[in-house]
């Protein structure tokens, strides 16, 4: 006899204990083993769907509409002068800024990388190659540095100003930017999440139309 018939024969004669004995059960006994089976059975589907709930990864279906409600009306989505809370939530949509907030975390969202001397002083960061404005235009230094000088412009009032003053910008080339400290300021970084416009379209606006 080979060993895979051995195997099923004691299968075979494993099954046939059981339900012999099963069998000797009196009514009783069948039906607190029927409750027992229906029990285990329970427990065994409800340790599956724990289970499949601990290690299953949700993963978001393509297209569909988010629709956001905001409290109060918008003053501006000018980014340089958005100040409610209303005028900032509606300008994250439309703007981006070198840096953005993923949580509690400050990450790259227009730069490409960034870097910072060792005495805090100056900031370096390259643009990414994709950065596009609505209308497919490419992002460049240009529009950094003409957000930050508007931003300093005392004309113009705007309420980021504090976060920009004695702050050199210099233009390295289109795809990077340099800001240079008087002095070190650690909380830095977060100011560079100020969204940016587009110099070509708005460098020819007067103050009254950015201000509006």
């Amino acid at each position: 006899m080979s060993e895979s018939d051995l195997q099923s024969e004691l299968s075979f004669k494993s099954s046939s204990s059981i339900l012999n004995i099963i069998k000797r059960f009196s009514a009783t006994e069948k039906v607190i083993f029927g409750v027992l089976v229906i029990l285990a059975g329970i427990t065994a589907i409800v340790m599956a769907v724990r289970a499949s709930d601990i290690f299953k990864v949700e993963v978001p279906a393509y297209g569909g509409t988010l629709k956001e409600g905001l409290i109060g009306l918008p003053r501006t989505i000018n980014p340089i002068l958005s100040i409610t809370d209303v005028d900032r939530d509606i300008g994250a949509l439309v703007y981006s800024g070198l840096m953005k907030y993923d949580g509690d975390n400050l990450v790259p969202d227009l730069a490409l990388s960034y870097s910072i001397s060792p005495d805090g002083l100056t900031y370096d960061f390259k643009l990414r190659p994709d950065a596009r404005f609505q209308d497919g235009t490419a992002v460049t230094a240009d529009d950094i540095e003409f957000t930050i000088t508007k931003i300093q412009d005392l004309v113009l009032k705007s309420p980021h100003r504090a976060d920009w003053v004695n702050v050199a910008v210099n233009k390295i080339s289109s795809t990077e930017i340099q800001f240079i400290l008087k002095q070190p300021y650690s909380p830095f970084l977060s100011n560079t999440t100020i969204d940016s416009f587009s110099a070509n379209i708005t460098s020819n606006l007067s103050v009254l139309d950015l201000t509006r």
